[in-house]
């Protein structure tokens, strides 16, 4: 009896040996696949953004208003999310917070200089801005944007490099100076404006689409590069090529002939319409691509200074970052005096 009672303990005891085993080959298993599916959630999370509008941030363009809000319906109806900031809302730091994470930015309004050009088909010098509602703007400064200016009186926060997706869409539309038109005058250098106004977006790895025509008509019909995609709806996404060729003839970049500027490659046309980056790359993702704006993670990079290795950036812009800001505000301030005192002395002899 005993002898028969040790034998069937240890048949007993390599069962469980047994279920043991196998119940930890299921467990690893189950235990990789959860870490693979956990991970692979936190890519998408990671690798997805919202579509920021921007309408109207001097609130006093209501025909630009209604084309911002007919934008904005449009995409909410696809889909969409969407941060939204016109008149009142588009302050500079609104602006910024909204660029974080962005996979698109389509901003609708003005743009300004230091009131050096005159509207008389003249030179045009930088800075260049997006005004915003509170005075501050977000201007150029060489290869980065700051948040106001650091002299003239202007408010300042600090320079900073665009904080949305690499590869993101950045659309400016009927923005004096960004395609080298000010209202209805070409600028007589036209390379040298379209660079400076736009190098800090393209630095920071966005394809850059800027239209003088209007891209929304009789309350609803959409135009152009952008007008197509949203014709197209949400569901999927055309390229800058695609979209060019859908285009009406008058809204169309010669997407066969190129200019270059300091290494930067845009195509134009006549018509106003401007295009620098990849043209195999998308206008929008699709909506599905698209998660909830972070506000929180958009907070905590402005409020602590907008610091360039913020996991928001990819590693190659970091790597292309400006070392010393020090070195390069100084040059910004030795800059921006010159401008000002021939600025002040062209006023005087009325040149």
């Amino acid at each position: 009896m005993i002898v028969i009672e040790c034998e069937k303990m240890s048949i007993d005891n390599n069962i469980i040996k047994s279920n043991i085993k196998g119940n930890y080959y299921l467990f690893k298993r189950l235990l990789i696949i959860t870490t693979l599916f956990l991970l692979t959630l936190s890519t998408i999370a990671t690798s997805n953004g919202h579509i920021l509008i921007i309408g109207d941030s001097l609130n006093d363009l209501p025909i630009q208003r209604q084309e911002a809000i007919a934008i904005y319906q449009k995409l909410i109806s696809d889909g969409y999310p969407v941060v939204f900031l016109l008149g009142d809302n588009a302050t500079s730091e609104n602006i910024i917070k909204g660029m974080y994470g962005a996979d698109a930015i389509i901003y609708i309004g003005h743009g300004s200089d230091l009131a050096y050009y005159q509207n008389d088909n003249g030179t045009s010098k930088a800075p260049y801005a997006l005004p915003t509602i509170d005075n501050v703007g977000i201007w150029t400064n060489q290869n980065f944007l700051s948040e106001g200016l650091n002299i003239f009186g202007f408010k300042y926060n600090g320079m900073f490099i665009p904080p949305f997706k690499k590869g993101a869409s950045v659309m400016f539309i009927h923005t004096c100076f960004a395609s080298g038109w000010v209202e209805d005058t070409f600028v007589a250098n036209p390379d040298e404006t379209i660079y400076k106004f736009n190098i800090p977006y393209v630095n920071s790895g966005a394809n850059v689409y800027s239209s003088g025509y209007y891209q929304v008509y009789d309350g609803g019909y959409f135009d152009g590069v952008l007008g197509q995609e949203l014709a197209n709806g949400g569901e999927k996404s055309l390229t800058f090529w695609e979209a060019n060729n859908l285009a009406n003839p008058d809204d169309k970049i010669d997407i066969s002939y190129y200019k270059e500027y300091n290494n930067m490659r845009y195509y134009s046309s006549n018509g106003g319409s401007l295009f620098i980056g990849n043209l195999d790359s998308y206008v929008l993702p699709t909506a599905r691509e698209c998660s909830e704006y972070d506000s929180q993670a958009a907070d905590f990079w402005y409020d602590s200074g907008k610091p360039t290795d913020d996991p928001i950036y990819d590693e190659s812009i970091k790597l292309s970052t400006p070392q010393n800001r020090l070195e390069s505000f100084f040059d910004d301030f030795i800059y921006f005096i010159f401008n000002f005192i021939e600025n002040f002395i062209n006023i005087l002899l009325n040149v």
